[in-house]
């Protein structure tokens, strides 16, 4: 084989090993398998609809009711410095620390909402009630999903 020959044969090998990269980032995320998101203090956006759901506070026996997002699509969540990583989320409760978040989230309950804030994994916390929480610094209506018609 010549110096050019073995020269074309590793351009060939690398552009199919790019190309295989390439196609994979474009797969993956589609079938579900996207990479894990980070928690705090990175800052991400989630959709989906949003309920008031309750839940025993088993420590004094009283029944709290919490905004859940229940979101449009899974997530995975990376692990932490206490936690492992967490698979195919489907809901998580909001950590709001302001009025005005609980109270928008009351006035648009089952309605498709795009969350801001960073995630954490729950505390060995009497009043964590998903193994996701998230730290809400902002909630807004979120456009409605576009339906493909024939």
């Amino acid at each position: 084989m010549t110096m050019i020959q073995k020269s074309t044969a590793v351009l060939v090998k690398a552009l199919c090993a790019l190309g295989s990269i390439a196609l994979l980032a474009i797969l993956l995320p589609a079938a579900g398998l996207a990479a894990e998101l980070p928690t705090e203090p990175a800052v991400v956006t989630l959709t989906g609809r949003l309920n008031l759901e309750p839940f025993l506070n088993e420590a004094n026996g009283k029944v709290e009711r919490h905004l859940i997002l229940h979101l449009d699509t899974p997530i995975d969540v990376a692990a932490d410095r206490f936690d492992g990583p967490v698979k195919g989320i489907r809901k998580l409760q909001l950590a709001a620390h302001s009025d005005a978040v609980f109270q928008f989230g009351k006035a648009h309950l089952h309605e498709r909402v795009s969350v801001r804030g960073s995630l954490f994994h729950a505390w060995v916390a009497s009043h964590h009630f998903t193994d996701i929480l998230i730290h809400t610094t902002s909630i807004a209506l979120a456009p409605a999903k576009r339906r493909v018609t024939k």
